[in-house]
């Protein structure tokens, strides 16, 4: 007996051991995670640009290429802001008084308009604003009286909402259902604190409805209730304070208020809807409405922004397709018909380049592509075309570039061929895809927009530009000066201005392009495999692999240099061809330091104009779950396990049964 325990106890902690190394073995990566070679499409958030545009209930408005604004709309012309009174509706972009330059975000709602300078300061006119006073009213931009700085969003509904650099929300207004958030139906002629900080971004409604995504992705909703048919279940007719939404306590991207609705845009990519139903605006297939958030017919993934506004809404879709659902009187679902509600969602007509942000109105809707190219469909008044008809499909508002460049950082970069020192000091960008996040991919429309970082002013200084230092390739060329760029994130610059970059990830190729230059990046393995995006999208390789490099929209001729920083290495020289593109297979250093990387595109644009393409990457691979391999690792030692606990006992049995018979 002794003996074979004595045998018995170290098969034990054999098998035990071997188990834990297995499971060690099998968790850690060995090597990248290759691409499934059916080649399905692997896809992400795009990095969206919003509040450049913005349709209200009389009005629309866009922020031009020189970041001035202009809108149309309006029979008596109080919202459009060019200090003309009457005079019938402005059929084509109108410029907006003292507003030539320096705007970074516009919203139109129904007797007012709004907008934040890049300075974080807020200007509004039309009736109401800036006091929220029913007989004030002004035909040119007021200034709101404390905000000359500060303000990072602004929403107009029956009430007024702003969200301030501090994350902090204030509301203002007339307040007839609670929908201010302060718990009374009175009045405030000007802002008062409801949420003193947390808040990521508002959305006012037209129907005294208030709500607002927390920077935690919580979802709270306050105001007219309608005895439980809007946003809760409770038989309140209104609920004065900011009031969690069932179902939405979490992962809440951004939220968009039209009339006696919400639609709520999830961190996966999903629309859900909710409130009133008459018009099929919840998007469900029914005119039923509910409290309960509801997935919009085919929306339950791959949706990058949303806006409503009364009873219509529209989703930005990863596959650059718009489409919109309910109210269809005028148009202004966008399909090319008018007449009856939708109420399931159906692909906008019309429409070409890559689009980048979107925005509902009362009686149409609006979007913008990459280029700065602006489309308007619906009520003729709200066309900006010109035109004195509908319009049933997207329609090019001519003579109209929305922004392309916005206010870049500045960088000083001293480089050696060991030590990189950078000093950065961050101005305002409105339209940085890093700085205000959520918000940044989604598009609100008029309903919530984002504006300035929520911190006016950063400065940093760090020996390795907040990235790992990669192995150093001496050379006679300068490198360039690069913008910082986290993992997954992509910088466009054009003749040293910033431009409006739009991210986007197909069969794990990464592709960033703006202003008709494009950049697909995608790593492959030393043996030539296309490696796969990891879990967030984000472009992985390790020293000796390879990058695929494809590119369009440089000077035929001319060359276009692929770096590497942290410290900064030429990878390659390539030459576009005739159509000005670029395309090759470019290997990697032996040895890149794990950690986070920028690799650059640095040339010649079609324009004639200097552009630099960066995207953000990481060296070394993402561990993975157990493989097969791994399995069989930790099955064998758990199997000899029991073969030892199990049989070795049920053969001592027999031979103690033998010695008693």
């Amino acid at each position: 007996m002794n003996r074979i325990t004595r045998i018995i106890r170290p098969l034990f902690v054999i098998a035990f051991v071997a188990s834990v190394l297995a499971l060690s073995l099998a968790t850690h990566s060995s090597g990248p995670a290759l691409a499934d070679s059916s080649g399905s499409p692997s896809t992400d958030q795009f990095n969206r640009a919003q509040g450049s545009i913005s349709m209200g209930y009389l009005s629309a408005c866009a922020i031009t290429s020189s970041t001035g604004l202009k809108c149309w709309g309006d029979y008596n012309g109080r919202v459009i802001g060019d200090g003309v009174a009457g005079d019938g509706p402005r059929r084509t972009p109108t410029n907006v008084v003292g507003m030539s330059s320096g705007v970074a975000s516009v919203v139109s709602k129904e007797s007012a308009t709004c907008a934040i300078s890049t300075t974080g300061g807020l200007k509004c006119w039309g009736q109401g604003i800036p006091l929220y006073d029913p007989t004030y009213d002004s035909n040119i931009p007021v200034a709101v009286s404390g905000y000359s700085s500060g303000v990072a969003q602004i929403s107009l509904g029956t009430n007024a909402c702003m969200v301030l650099v501090t994350s902090e929300l204030k509301c203002w207004g007339s307040n007839p259902w609670g929908g201010l958030g302060d718990g009374t139906q009175t009045a405030r002629t000007s802002p008062v604190r409801i949420i003193a900080s947390g808040v990521e971004t508002v959305s006012a409604g037209e129907a005294d409805i208030t709500c607002a995504v927390m920077t935690s992705g919580a979802l709270k909703c306050w105001g007219y209730n309608g005895g439980g048919t809007v946003f809760s279940s409770s038989s309140d007719l209104f609920i004065p304070t900011p009031t969690d939404v069932t179902g939405l306590t979490s992962g809440v991207k951004a939220v968009s208020v039209g009339q006696y609705s919400i639609c709520a845009l999830t961190d996966g990519g999903g629309v859900k809807c909710f409130g009133w139903n008459g018009s099929g605006q919840l998007g469900n297939g029914t005119t039923n409405g509910t409290t309960t958030p509801t997935t919009v017919t085919g929306l339950s993934s791959g949706v990058t922004a949303i806006s409503a506004h009364g009873t219509n809404a529209c989703a930005l879709l990863e596959t650059n397709v718009v489409k919109c659902w309910g109210d269809n009187r005028y148009g202004h679902i966008g399909y090319g018909v008018s007449g009856y509600p939708e109420l399931n969602p159906r692909a906008v007509v019309g429409l070409s380049g890559t689009i980048n942000s979107i925005s509902v109105g009362a009686f149409g809707a609006m979007a913008m592509n990459t280029d700065g190219d602006i489309f308007t469909w619906g009520v003729s008044y709200l066309l900006g075309t010109g035109s004195s008809s509908n319009a049933t499909s997207a329609q090019r508002v001519t003579g109209l570039s929305g922004p392309q460049v916005v206010p870049t950082t500045t960088t000083t970069t001293t480089t050696t061929t060991t030590t990189t020192t950078t000093t950065t000091t961050t101005t305002i960008a409105p339209w940085s895809t890093s700085s205000v996040a959520p918000s940044s991919t989604v598009a609100q429309g008029q309903s919530a927009i984002p504006t300035i970082p929520k911190s006016n002013t950063v400065e940093t200084s760090s020996s390795t530009s907040s990235t790992t230092p990669a192995t150093t390739t001496t050379s006679t060329i300068p490198a360039p000066d690069v913008p910082n760029a986290s993992p997954g994130e992509g910088v466009f610059v054009l003749d040293g201005q910033e431009q409006i970059a739009t991210v986007t990830r197909v069969n794990n190729r990464v592709t960033v392009s703006a202003s008709g230059v494009s950049a697909t990046l995608s790593a492959l393995s030393q043996d030539g495999k296309v490696i796969a995006l990891d879990s967030k999208g984000n472009l992985r390789f390790a020293g000796g692999d390879s990058v695929a490099v494809e590119g369009s929209g440089f000077a035929p001729g001319q060359d276009v240099e692929v770096w590497m920083f942290s410290t900064p290495s030429l990878l390659a020289t390539l030459n576009a061809d005739d159509s000005g593109k670029i395309s090759d297979q470019v290997s990697l250093p032996a040895v890149v330091p794990e950690g986070n990387h920028r690799l650059i595109l640095n040339g010649t644009a079609a324009s004639g104009k200097k552009v630099l393409v960066t995207l953000g990457v990481i060296a070394g691979y993402e561990s993975s779950g157990l493989s097969t391999a791994g399995k069989l690792l930790i099955a064998l030692p758990i199997a000899l396990a029991i073969i030892v606990g199990l049989v070795i006992p049920t053969t001592l049995r027999r031979r103690k049964k033998l010695v008693r018979g």
